[in-house]
């Protein structure tokens, strides 16, 4: 049926429909003429004198009683008439809309299916605002990228207006069923999915939207409730490209930013779909990757095979699904997005006129496509705007996939077709970290690309062209290379193609021997060995090859290496021989074939500036290389050399196999390092029990004190290792000193050691012994404070009164926390503040009013760190509130100074004297002042503080306030 011929029916069945609609109103107005004349007539009859009223009402009855059943009988033939034309009206329309059975069945399958869908969907911005233009707009375009929920959005708002409007859902393939099954005077909805084509513009659905447009004009225009919703696919829908459809129509962009995927949005889709099991596998950045989230979750399953990770991070099927229907239905986007995978980035004029490498990439793609017309370039750059947001990225200059991930699979899934344009073309690290050879069995990733047996020479000429640019590293550490197979594969390419003059090229100052010398590929070392200025060639930091080979002990290109003359006695940039890597990596088979082959080369002795001028001996013994300590020691090697710290290697053996050896080879045992330390010390400052014990068998000295006076069991101490500790005591170490001086328990009290501390004390340990600067064990407890550990000292009668030389007890250090700033940072972070140590001192009849050197008071130092509990306990054990130090500082000046409200408060509860004034006659009111702490000011007031009184520079607080603006 033509449009034509559709126009005309449409147009006689309104000319129908007006007709019976006239003749109905006809019969209307008849009917109440003939009640109006009887009327009329009725009231002549009054009006005339009547001669006899019988026979006046015997007329008039007879006459209303005809006139009655004519009106009745006509109303019976208007309504007879006017059901005939509803019926004739009804054929009509339905003679004219009759929609095929099968299309009727499709069209429910439909329905039914979108139904079921829907029970899942998630309500988002976007379909809100869809349904509400559905709602206003006749025409709606939505358009988004494949699997961005067009569709959902469009039947989601279509089954609301069902609902809440009693639309019909009219699910159409083409424009003209639009026409075909239009119902004038309904409410009707269509729906067409890909309305102008799928993956590319269908040129025939283009022309039939533009041929019938003035019609679907039309019927927009004169039917209100029609609706039709339209999806595309972004890059397809181009509005100003489509005025010639002859319908204007309303896009929302599912791209757009007032309509994308939020993040909430996103996770909401995932509850709906996965179960928590699989929603804990996800995150943030995952659901975040790809526009086409919603297919996602709407076609994964939990018992998919592929964990729920992997299928949303690299969605192989759905992406390679639509690059082989780009392949086919859309072939400018194909040959787009396969260049811009294989170069990554391109830029926006890649494809304009004289650009040589792109012209010669786009005609090998071409041909190797077999695609049968060549692609415009301004298609080309068209083709990858219009993907922007699904596939694409861009910014001002270039264009990039939305992200890496996207780029390797669209990569591999386009290598299928053109793999000797990908190896051709593509980056280097493409071609090492994503091909591989399938002739080897190796573990692949999910963006392996394998390059057939076909494809091999290509490969292997790529990378002879890699090695021909100088990137030796990159070629050579590709793990293709471990394969044995591969080597002499690769060995034949480079032979075949690879000139002289290029083997020393290099794009990071790695020569290829270098390279192929430090992972030990001898069959890849004997080919370029060939040359021999590379054998003695330097890097950047000048090795020589033999340095890498001995550095990773490949004894068998070392041996290569010196028949072919490589220097053994050279040094690199730092200082450093061949033999010393040899040995700082325990190679051992190169340090015998060293000293076994090129003894007059290699000095076992030779110290070396960059190692603390320590030898080779030094090194084996510090990283606990016993057999080679032994193989360097049996060749002469001097068993007490010391490096630059005087340690010898007895000061640095870091094991008792090392130590035995050492011993074995007479090794002095109480030579000291520059610092006077033993090698007992060090043993027992890093914990080496089995170390300690072997020396203590060769009768080392226990009690050797250091320049700085420590002895083993300070170290001891120190490191907290009770074992050790009991070792020491048990051979007669010394616990006490005669003199002043850190003894070792005041090394425990500092690190807070219960044990050792015990074990002390149970030796006899002097609990109130000084160091020369007056601290005892009980000062190191409270200033870290250690309560458990003040406790075990006071049971031990500590001095709990005892001061150091300025002035300092126990109970200061309790107080003051150590340092103010100190003090300050472990409040604010929340440290101890200690209460339980003060409280413990007290109960021990702590003096509580004890000042220092500078009269200071407990009181005052807790003033000053704004300790309020530990000022509580010390005015409840009756500190002087009003004890001033050396400058007439009260504790009530010291709190408004450091401005701790809550401590000024509570001196003031106290009866603190509130106008005490210090050596400067300043009072608490006036350092408040000159601070600038107005609450504390406010508090003085109130408290009856006087603003009147004058320190020596005769300001008084009221003059502060007055240039402060303060106001008292």
């Amino acid at each position: 049926m033509s449009s034509s011929q559709d126009f005309l029916r449409l147009y006689h069945a309104k000319q129908f429909e007006f007709k019976v609609k006239f003749e109905i109103e006809k019969y209307r107005k008849e009917a109440c003429g003939a009640v109006l004349v009887m009327l009329m007539f009725i009231i002549g009859l009054v009006q005339i004198p009547l001669r006899d009223s019988c026979e006046l009402d015997d007329k008039i009855a007879t006459y209303m009683a005809n006139e009655n059943t004519g009106i009745e009988r006509k109303i019976v033939a208007i309504e007879d008439d006017k059901k005939e034309l509803k019926d004739k009206i009804r054929k009509l329309e339905n003679d004219f809309v009759k929609v095929p059975y099968h299309v009727k069945e499709f069209q429910n399958e439909i329905l039914k299916d979108w139904a079921r869908k829907l029970k899942k969907i998630v309500k988002t911005r976007a379909t809100e605002f869809i349904y509400e233009k559905c709602r206003t707009q006749k025409v709606i375009v939505i358009a988004g990228t494949t699997g961005a929920g067009k569709s959902a959005s469009a039947y989601y708002a279509a089954f609301r207006l069902k609902e809440e409007s009693g639309y019909t859902i009219i699910p159409a393939r083409q424009s003209i069923d639009i026409t075909n099954y239009h119902v004038p005077g309904t409410k009707q909805i269509f729906i067409i999915d890909d309305f102008i084509g799928k993956y590319t513009v269908d040129e025939t659905d283009v022309g039939l939207w533009e041929k019938n447009g003035p019609l679907l004009n039309m019927i927009f225009s004169n039917n209100d409730d029609t609706k039709l919703i339209l999806t595309s696919r972004t890059y397809i829908w181009q509005p100003e490209r489509y005025k010639c459809l002859g319908f204007s129509a309303y896009t929302c962009d599912l791209l757009s930013n007032q309509l994308s995927l939020l993040l909430t949005e996103r996770w909401g889709m995932c509850h709906s779909y996965l179960n928590q099991v699989d929603i804990k596998a996800l995150d943030d950045e995952t659901i975040l990757m790809y526009s086409f989230f919603p297919s996602l979750c709407s076609s994964y399953t939990s018992s998919e095979k592929i964990p729920v990770e992997s299928f949303f991070t690299v969605p192989h099927q759905i992406i390679e699904d639509e690059i082989n229907n780009f392949k086919i239905k859309s072939q400018i986007s194909f040959i787009a997005l396969a260049i811009l995978a294989i170069k990554q980035k391109i830029s926006k004029t890649s494809f304009s006129i004289n650009n040589q490498y792109y012209d010669e990439l786009l005609q090998d793609v071409f041909h190797e496509s077999a695609f049968l017309q060549h692609p415009s370039k301004n298609l080309l750059t068209s083709s990858l705007v219009g993907l922007t947001g699904t596939y694409v990225k861009t910014d001002s200059d270039n264009f990039m996939f939305t992200h890496e991930t996207l780029q390797k699979i669209v990569l591999r899934c386009i290598a299928k077709t053109l793999m000797k344009s990908l190896i051709k073309y593509c980056k280097t690290e493409v071609i090492l970290n994503q091909l591989r050879l399938n002739c080897f069995y190796v573990e692949q990733d999910d963006f392996t690309i394998e390059v057939t047996a076909e494809n091999e020479d290509a490969y292997f000429q790529r990378l002879v062209y890699e090695l021909g640019e100088g990137c030796n590293k990159a070629i050579f550490e590709n793990d293709q290379n471990k394969i044995p197979e591969f080597r002499p594969k690769f060995l034949e390419y480079m032979k075949k193609y690879l000139s002289h003059e290029y083997w020393k090229k290099t794009q990071e100052d790695m020569p290829a021997l270098h390279v192929v010398s430090a992972l030990g590929y001898h069959d890849y070392t004997a080919f370029f060995i060939q040359d021999n200025k590379m054998i003695n060639q330097k890097d950047r930091d000048g090795n020589i090859p033999l340095h890498l080979a001995c550095m990773k002990g490949h004894t068998k290109i070392v041996d290569s290496l010196v028949e072919n003359k490589s220097i053994i006695d050279i040094a690199n940039n730092e200082g450093l021989k061949p033999f010393v890597y040899a040995c700082e990596n325990n190679a051992m088979q190169v340090v015998v074939y060293l000293l076994n082959h090129s003894t007059k080369w290699i000095n076992v002795n030779e110290k070396y500036q960059i190692r603390n001028k320590g030898s080779v001996l030094h090194i084996a013994s510090a990283k606990g290389f016993a057999s080679l300590v032994f193989l360097l020691l049996k060749n002469k090697a001097d068993v007490d050399a010391q490096d630059g710290s005087g340690c010898t290697p007895l000061h640095l053996a870091s094991n008792s196999d090392v130590v035995k050896a050492l011993l074995h080879f007479s090794a002095k045992i109480n030579v000291v390092d520059s610092f006077g330390r033993s090698p007992v010390y060090l043993a027992c400052s890093t914990n080496q029990e089995k170390v300690l014990q072997l020396l203590i068998e060769k009768n080392a000295d226990i009690n050797q004190k250091s320049i700085a006076g420590i002895r083993p069991l300070h170290a001891a101490c120190q490191s907290g290792n009770i074992s050790i500790v009991k070792i020491l005591l048990e051979k007669g170490a010394k616990v006490n000193s005669a003199k002043p001086g850190k003894v070792p328990l005041h090394e425990a009290c500092r690190s807070g050691n219960e044990s050792i501390i015990n074990i002390l004390i149970e030796s006899n340990a002097s609990v109130n012994h000084k160091t020369k600067d007056g601290l005892t064990p009980l000062h190191e407890a409270c200033m870290n404070g250690h309560v458990k550990i003040a406790q075990i000292l006071l049971h031990n009668k500590a001095d709990v009164d005892e001061a150091d030389k300025h002035g300092w007890t126990a109970l200061f250090f309790s107080c003051a926390n150590g340092y103010s700033t100190i003090v300050d940072l472990l409040l604010q972070h929340g440290a101890n503040d200690h209460t339980d140590v003060v409280d413990s001192l007290l109960r021990s009849h702590a003096s509580v009013n004890h000042c220092d050197k500078d009269s200071c008071s407990s009181l005052a130092a807790a003033c000053k760190t704004g300790n309020i509990d530990v000022v509580n306990l010390l005015l409840t054990n009756g500190a002087d509130i009003n004890l001033a130090d050396k400058d007439m500082i009260t504790p009530l000046h010291t709190a408004c100074v450091y401005h701790h409200t809550n401590v000024v408060l509570k001196l003031l509860e106290h009866n603190a004297n509130i106008n005490a004034q210090d050596q400067l006659r300043q009072t608490p009111l006036c350092k408040a002042s000159l601070n600038g702490y107005n609450d504390i000011v406010d508090i003085l007031l109130n408290q009856g503080a006087f603003i009147d009184v004058c320190d020596n520079s005769g300001i008084s607080p009221l003059a502060i306030a007055d240039k402060k603006d303060i106001k008292p």
